[in-house]
């Protein structure tokens, strides 16, 4: 650009950057949006952001660069009158600079490094892969095993290990954020505060892909990772090495979560309502319980009912969350002895590329997967019901009112009967 860079710095969330032109300045708040591939830049006029954003995003299918700007207040998009050939300019100096990044293979991470597709494997393998090497060190690194610690706290993971071959002492705090599919370590310093930057192993979809990074941890921004290639290079394949062998593992238990087939024929909106419509009728779709009894509560559902072929017919209480951006269903069993909802979360939620569904265990407080020891055949089950009730939804709405009284509740965004 044709402008002169007076100041950058890094702050709570975002980057202000001032910047000029024949010595007249202006100053920009940058936001950086990893999920969705967008740059934002808002205009700071008297210390205050003004109502319009510029917006450069990165899309996909076919990779494309789009400039747009819109309203800050309810995201409209607005007639942005700058010229086409300045956008065209930045847009050639993208393509410019990224392509001097791909030209030969980098001595160091840089800015990130992503893995080839991965084949044979999938994003649940692959999270669980990740997470046993942040729960056992060694499985990637030279460690002193026998002066290693983890600890499980609240929304992180803490752990410290030994380098065998410095005998440096490092801690660091992990974060596992399975929506995002990002796994986060931030290397404490050595009054145990967190340090400026994280270091990120990403998954990317569409195509499946490893990816790792440094970024600001104020800020978000990506930086000069100056770790050696090969290293990280040997690790991220080291990592998709073992989430393949987790794929291939059978059992007659769902471990750290399985998948249905492929489903084809049928919408994600379908499968969804199929799922939602579970949730709140589960004798109607098919399981073998009683007594079921539905309470709307303030962003979750409470479901009571009783097995009747447990021993004493137990009465199963859980509280209910729906997350329709991640396509999840989460269920926390209430502990009447203990007090309150366990500690772990069983899920069950929609994937992409190809269109399944998935479920799994795991802590509330981490997001760290655990080993379920249910029968598989019974998460199996409930796979092909949902599946039949999507295809009906789909196929034969008024069969599937007929058969089950469907109707949907606009109120709560959820199937009600």
């Amino acid at each position: 650009m044709a402008v002169r860079l007076e100041s950058i710095r890094d702050c709570q969330g975002f980057i202000q950057r001032v910047t000029s032109i024949s010595g007249k300045k202006s100053t920009d708040n940058v936001y950086i949006d990893e999920r969705s591939h967008e740059i934002v830049y808002r205009p700071v006029n008297g210390g205050t952001e003004g109502q319009v954003e510029r917006v450069v995003a990165l899309r996909s299918h076919p990779l494309c660069i789009e400039f747009h700007a819109r309203d800050v207040r309810d995201g409209f998009r607005i007639d942005w009158t700058v010229p086409r050939k300045v956008v065209g300019g930045c847009i050639k100096a993208y393509t410019r600079e990224a392509k001097i990044m791909d030209s030969a293979t980098p001595k160091t991470i840089g800015y990130g490094i992503t893995s080839d597709p991965v084949k044979d494997c999938s994003f649940d393998s692959l999270m669980t892969a990740i997470q046993k090497t942040v729960m056992d060190p060694s499985l990637v690194l030279d460690i002193v095993p026998s002066k290693t610690t983890i600890r499980e706290e609240r929304g992180f993971i803490l752990r410290r290990f030994t380098l065998r071959a410095t005998n440096e002492v490092v801690m660091e705090k992990v974060t596992i954020n399975e929506a995002a599919g990002e796994v986060v370590f931030n290397k404490l310093t050595g009054d145990a505060k967190e340090s400026a930057n994280n270091r990120v192993i990403a998954i990317q979809k569409d195509p499946l892909r490893l990816e790792f990074y440094e970024r600001n941890a104020r800020d978000g921004a990506r930086l000069n990772w100056t770790a050696p290639y090969e290293i990280a290079s040997a690790a991220m394949t080291g990592l998709i090495m073992s989430a393949k062998q987790i794929e291939k593992v059978g059992g007659a238990v769902i471990g750290y979560g399985i998948s249905s087939g492929p489903i084809t024929g049928i919408l994600q909106e379908n499968l969804w309502k199929a799922m939602l419509f579970c949730v709140r009728n589960p004798a109607k779709s098919g399981m073998n319980v009683e007594n079921v009894k539905i309470f709307d509560n303030d962003g979750y559902m409470t479901r009571f009912m009783s097995i009747p072929d447990a021993k004493g017919k137990p009465m199963m209480i859980d509280n209910i969350y729906t997350d329709e951006q991640s396509a999840t269903i989460s269920y926390r069993r209430l502990e009447l002895q203990r007090g309150g909802e366990g500690l772990n979360e069983k899920l069950f939620a929609i994937r992409q590329a190809p269109l399944r569904m998935e479920m799994w265990c795991r802590h509330t407080k981490d997001q760290l997967r655990v080993d379920w020891q249910a029968p598989k055949q019974v998460a199996l089950e409930v796979f092909g019901k949902v599946a039949k009730l999507a295809d009906m939804i789909q196929n034969d709405p008024r069969g599937f009112d007929r058969s089950y009284g469907a109707g949907l509740d606009e109120s709560k965004g959820q199937a009600a009967f």
